[in-house]
């Protein structure tokens, strides 16, 4: 095997009613775009683990793990996700590890985002697509003019030259001060090193834990967290193309797939 691939990976995924056919969707687009025969473990996390009895892996190299979760109402059910990913820390045997939102879609190989050279700092990220200018001035049309428009109110209300979201309440734990705030991440996409991983994820657990404690939910809930994390430790960051939007640009690896994100929610319980 070429010296830059790498042999295994776990993916975890956070599934719960409707997103359980759209983590299919993902599982297939995976299954087709793994010309290295990378390994890769999938763990799911779900209510409904009865909807996978018929699913059946067509790669030789994939094999899935069930884990079962309860059904939350939105917003916990994405706010949580650390919590839910420290319980099955003891299931994962790779030693990388990846968070993959549900309504992802490969298009382009995963060989180009697991590999060596994006492992160099044990921890990655990617630029949220939304707030990447490189991503946005590549295809001008009026979304993008929106996108651009509003991200500079953005900025010059905040008085910080980094586009992003950013939580801006003090009282939070995922509030970051005007200098901290560099580059704003996608919380659909996440990985590194197992133990790594698994360091971040205790510690914004006990981050959400703490605001929840003083009534308090982060502005975008764990992407709010992640960005904190991602712009107060030295990660690696990844350009927008392996988190991108078909609206934004149609050049990328992974992308998310349009839904009814109001739907959904209202089905969460």
């Amino acid at each position: 095997m070429d010296s830059d691939n790498i042999e295994s990976l776990s993916i975890i995924f956070i599934a719960t009613n409707d997103y359980v056919k759209l983590v299919k969707n993902c599982i297939r687009s995976l299954e087709r775009n793994n010309s290295k025969n990378i390994c890769i473990t999938i763990h799911i996390l779900t209510n409904l683990d009865f909807e996978f009895n018929n699913f059946l892996i067509q790669n030789p190299k994939f094999s899935i793990c069930m884990h079962e979760i309860d059904d939350l109402k939105w917003p916990y059910i994405t706010l949580l996700r650390y919590h839910y990913m420290n319980q099955i820390k003891d299931c994962i045997k790779d030693s990388r590890v990846m968070y993959l939102d549900s309504d992802m879609v490969f298009e382009g190989d995963i060989s180009e985002l697991i590999n060596e050279k994006n492992f160099m700092k044990d921890f990655t990220v990617v630029r949220h697509p939304a707030y990447s200018l490189k991503n946005l001035v590549r295809n001008l049309g009026v979304f993008s003019f929106g996108l651009i428009f509003s991200n500079t109110v953005k900025a010059i209300i905040s008085r910080s030259l980094a586009f992003g979201d950013w939580e801006d309440r003090p009282e939070s734990t995922a509030y970051l001060t005007r200098s901290m705030r560099k580059k704003y991440c996608h919380g659909a996409i996440w990985f590194g090193g197992k133990n790594k991983f698994f360091e971040v994820c205790s510690e914004l657990e006990l981050n959400t834990d703490k605001d929840l404690k003083n009534s308090l939910i982060a502005k975008w809930h764990d992407e709010s967290h992640l960005n904190h994390y991602a712009n107060s430790h030295d990660v690696q960051w990844l350009e927008s193309r392996f988190s991108q939007w078909k609206k934004l640009s149609s050049r990328g690896v992974i992308f998310s797939v349009d839904k009814d994100n109001d739907k959904l929610h209202s089905e969460v319980k």
